[in-house]
C-alpha cells in the first residue's frame, strides 16, 4: 500500500468496519476495495471510464465480491441521485489540477449527507480549498504533490 493511502486507511481503520462508502472518480477503485478488505459492508464505485469500471467489475469478480455496485457515470450525475442518508464515508479523489475538487466539494455541500458522514480526499497542491462550514477537518497532511485529508460533516 502506498504512503498516502497507508496514512489515510490508519486515520479512518475504526469507522471502516460495517461502513457504507462511496468511492468517487474511483478510477482503478484502489481506494473502494481498500475499504472492502478492511470491513466496509457496501462500497459504490463511481467513475465515468468505461474501461476503468469494466478492470474493477473484473476486480470484483475475481474476489467474489458482492458488497459493491460499480457505476459508469460522473460523480456529478451520481451525487445527485444517491441515498446519502446511508452513506457512512466518501473518498473523493478527482483529477488534480482541474478544478474539478472544487465544484464537487460544493456539490456535496449541498447534498444531503448525514452528520459524521467522513469525506476522505486526495488533491493537488495546486489547487487552494475552501472548506464548507459544516465540514470539520479532522486530519490533512501534505505531500511534494498532494494534499490529502479527512474531514466529517457536522
Amino acid at each position: 500500500m502506498g504512503h498516502v493511502r497507508e496514512t489515510i486507511f490508519s486515520w479512518i481503520r475504526e469507522r471502516i468496519p460495517t461502513s457504507r462508502c462511496i468511492d468517487l472518480y474511483a478510477g482503478t477503485g484502489i481506494l473502494g476495495l481498500e475499504a472492502l478488505s478492511q470491513g466496509a459492508a457496501w462500497v459504490n464505485f463511481v467513475e465515468i471510464n468505461t474501461s476503468l469500471t469494466k478492470h474493477i467489475e473484473q476486480t470484483l469478480d475475481q474476489l467474489n465480491c458482492l458488497q459493491a455496485k460499480v457505476w459508469t457515470q460522473s460523480a456529478k450525475s451520481f451525487i445527485d441521485q444517491v441515498d446519502w442518508q446511508s452513506i457512512e464515508i466518501v473518498f473523493l479523489d478527482p483529477p488534480y489540477d482541474t478544478g474539478e475538487i472544487i465544484k464537487i466539494i460544493h456539490q456535496l455541500s449541498q447534498s444531503p449527507l448525514k452528520n459524521r458522514t467522513l469525506i476522505v480526499m486526495e488533491w493537488s497542491k495546486n489547487e487552494s480549498i475552501t472548506f464548507p462550514s459544516d465540514w470539520n477537518v479532522l486530519k490533512i497532511k501534505t505531500t511534494k504533490r498532494l494534499h490529502f485529508g479527512v474531514i466529517e460533516k457536522r
